[in-house]
């Protein structure tokens, strides 16, 4: 199906380019939010080993205090708050005393190493250790007495170390550890946070990083397109001059010829080509013009169902052309825009699907052209479809840019100036791929409230 197409190279040249600097920013953005959230992971790990390195630091100076006080008054020890459970054993496991959530008896291997391990649940530490001598030590000697000979003329024994002492010893230490825990999962769900703003900031960063990208190639494309329909608006008027005089010429010759004063064989035909390509290029022209003026006409609200019923009715006679069928259903979908330049945007759009369903008609029946129309939310959707060839998947991407063509005598600006004139009405102009053969084309346009009946 030949329809009008555009081909903005410039954009096309810019994808690369775009996509390039898109990953630089996205690699060094990357590295520096990575660096981020390690150093912020290294200082949350830190100071959960810090909190553990207090606890047990902690635990082992109650030890010591309570193991002070065992031995000056085993009846005397008086636990912290933290402490869960407390117990002296002998080396052979049997309890010297015991506290709270201590074992009932606790065989420590040997030699004894000092332990201080976190519970299942993270409620509690136990801190194991050996106190005294270690088994197989001999008891110190008694001390002699100050003073003499004891009775029976030998060397006096003193009073001896105080009960408990000159003993092998394990302390078993159950320590509450919920400060910690309660801690270590507070840094831990600050680290989670930290790091799921990074990772949104990472992602912000990016979309507003290409979002950038494209504003700066849309308003460098945009400078190239006002450049270029400067351009073409000089060159336009500049060409009607001249084929202005092509066609007085052309005149002059065609009468010249029917006046019998020149008649070269095939003047009359040769002059007709001549004043048909003028023709041509003089469209031409006003159609390069009629695209690089304002779209927005006068604007008034409209209803669809009488406009697209006289629309349609201009096809009506048509002779070996397709047929196109009015749409159902369309009154009182109102819209604002300027109807002569709607008029245009669908002829351009609906000419295209009436050629491509008479190139699928040559060996039958033409297939007809049908008008549809829908509401979608605030939007009134206008769709022409047809059951020609349809739209190659490649052309795709090339629709509605201006200037690229693939019919032997089309403009290629059919289709960029309906979809201008929908846009500048503040609605869109594309093209939908169909189930089955042919192309489906919709154009978008605001719906707006039917207006109120004048008074009087």
């Amino acid at each position: 199906m030949a329809r009008g197409l555009g081909y903005n190279r410039g954009t096309l040249r810019a994808y690369p380019a775009r996509n390039a600097s898109l990953a630089r920013f996205g690699v060094l953005s990357a590295l520096v939010l990575g660096l981020i959230l390690g150093l912020v992971w290294a200082m949350a790990l830190r100071e959960n080993a810090s909190r553990r390195l207090d606890l047990e630091f902690s635990a082992f100076r109650t030890s010591t205090r309570l193991m002070e006080e065992y031995l000056q008054d085993p009846t005397k020890i008086e636990t912290d708050q933290g402490v869960l459970g407390l117990g002296i054993y002998s080396p052979d496991g049997s309890p010297l005393h015991r506290q709270g959530r201590a074992p009932a008896s606790f065989l420590a291997p040997r030699p004894t190493p000092t332990s201080f391990s976190l519970q299942d649940g993270g409620a509690s530490v136990i801190l194991v250790r050996p106190l005294g001598l270690d088994e197989g030590q001999s008891p110190p000697m008694p001390m002699m007495r100050r003073g003499g000979m004891g009775p029976g003329g030998g060397m006096g024994l003193g009073s001896g170390p105080r009960p408990g002492r000159g003993q092998a010893r394990i302390l078993w230490l159950e320590f509450s550890s919920d400060s910690m825990s309660r801690a270590n999962l507070l840094t831990l769900g600050a680290s989670c946070l930290i790091s799921l703003g990074l990772a949104i900031l990472y992602l912000v960063l990016m979309r507003l990083y290409r979002r950038n990208l494209e504003l700066r190639e849309r308003e460098a494309g945009n400078r190239e397109l006002v450049q270029l329909g400067e351009a073409a608006r000089t060159l336009a008027h500049e060409i009607k001059n001249p084929l202005a005089i092509i066609r007085i010429q052309t005149a002059s010759l065609r009468r010249l010829g029917e006046t019998g004063r020149l008649d070269p064989p095939g003047l009359g035909e040769r002059t007709l080509v001549i004043e048909e390509e003028v023709d041509r290029l003089t469209a031409l022209s006003d159609r390069i013009r009629e695209f690089l003026r304002s779209g927005e006409g006068e604007a008034v609200d409209l209803d669809l169902g009488p406009f697209l019923s006289a629309f349609a009715a201009r096809y009506a006679a048509a002779e070996d052309f397709p047929s196109l069928v009015a749409p159902k259903g369309a009154e009182g979908l109102w819209v604002h825009v300027d109807p002569d330049r709607l008029s245009q945007a669908l002829d351009n759009v609906v000419r295209n699907a009436l050629e491509a369903s008479s190139a699928a008609g040559k060996n039958g029946a033409i297939p007809p052209v049908r008008l549809s129309v829908a509401q979608r939310g605030s939007l009134v959707e206008i769709c022409v479809d047809d059951e020609g060839p349809g739209i190659a998947p490649e052309l795709e991407a090339r629709l509605f840019e201006p200037f690229f063509t693939t019919k032997e005598k089309g403009s290629g600006i059919g289709l960029a100036l309906a979809r201008r004139i929908a846009m500048s009405a503040g609605g869109s102009l594309e093209h939908r791929r169909r189930s089955g053969p042919g192309a489906c084309f919709v154009l978008c346009l605001p719906r707006v409230p039917a207006p109120s009946p004048k008074a009087g």
